[in-house]
């Protein structure tokens, strides 16, 4: 009996000296030593580059490979490739949408998550790095940096469609647009022969909320046709390329007795 306990005290000491003993195990399976992106923010056409140092107990040859995934969803984006030293995985803005679509109204914040693998089947923990995405402050719809204020298919928000209108545009109505002018769908208000001075005041006369701002674009037209109701092809007209535009020469000197002009409902 004593014999036993002496060999017994002999081999724990002996795991101790020599750091075997079940609390110092060495890790099983490879490591994520550095985890990086090479930029932290990312906008529209650009594209990101993860970088993984990665060790093995037992070598680096022996990792087989690693996943790039979405910490919040758990989708996959892509599978690392090896370039000797390194593992890499580029990804576009559009590889990104792709996997969960790229929608906000600022920006959106997220949480990339890598995981490698041996041969020996061994799994590291995982490593995370973020990435927000943006539009210069604009918001994204779709995957696409969208401008609310003059996107015909997306004006004021997501979705919004404008729809196309008839409006005079010189010798007779045509369909135009869609248009969309700050956030709003452009409407055509209906001739009146009731002339002011401006479309702005046009617009607001008929209960309209304003007058879009086009540039160069057409919003009116002021013309002489039918005195009694607005119908019939103009036969004489000034074109009306501004909200500010004063037309009250118009009618006093050249006898113009209607107007119609784009509004903002």
């Amino acid at each position: 009996m004593r014999r036993v306990s002496l060999l017994l005290a002999t081999t724990l000491a002996t795991l101790a000296c020599t750091g075997l003993g079940a609390d110092s195990a060495e890790p099983s399976g490879p490591e994520i030593a550095t985890f990086i992106a090479d930029t932290d923010r990312l906008s529209d056409g650009g594209t990101v580059t993860f970088t993984a140092l990665v060790t093995d107990p037992q070598g680096t040859g022996d990792v087989a490979g690693g996943t790039l995934t979405d910490a919040e969803g758990g989708d996959t984006y892509g599978i690392f490739e090896n370039d000797g030293e390194n593992w890499e995985l580029t990804l576009s803005w559009d590889d990104i949408g792709g996997v969960r679509s790229l929608d906000f109204d600022s920006e959106d914040k997220r949480t990339f998550e890598a995981i490698f693998v041996d041969n020996s089947g061994g799994e590291s923990a995982p490593a995370t790095v973020a990435v927000t995405f943006h539009c210069d402050g604009e918001p994204s719809c779709g995957g696409a940096c969208i401008d609310f204020t003059t996107d015909a298919a997306n004006c004021g928000g997501c979705g919004v469609q404008c729809e196309a209108y008839e409006a005079y545009n010189s010798s007779q109505k045509e369909e135009s647009g869609p248009t969309c002018s700050a956030g709003q769908c452009v409407v055509a208000a209906d001739c009146s022969n009731d002339l002011q001075r401006t479309c702005k005041t046009f617009c607001t006369k008929e209960g309209y909320s304003g007058c879009p701002d086009l540039g160069d674009q057409q919003i009116g037209l002021i013309f002489s046709a039918d005195p009694d109701v607005c119908s019939g092809d103009p036969s004489t007209y000034i074109k009306i390329n501004s909200c500010e535009q004063d037309l009250s020469d118009a009618a006093d000197v050249y006898g113009y007795e209607h107007m119609a002009c784009l509004c903002l409902p």
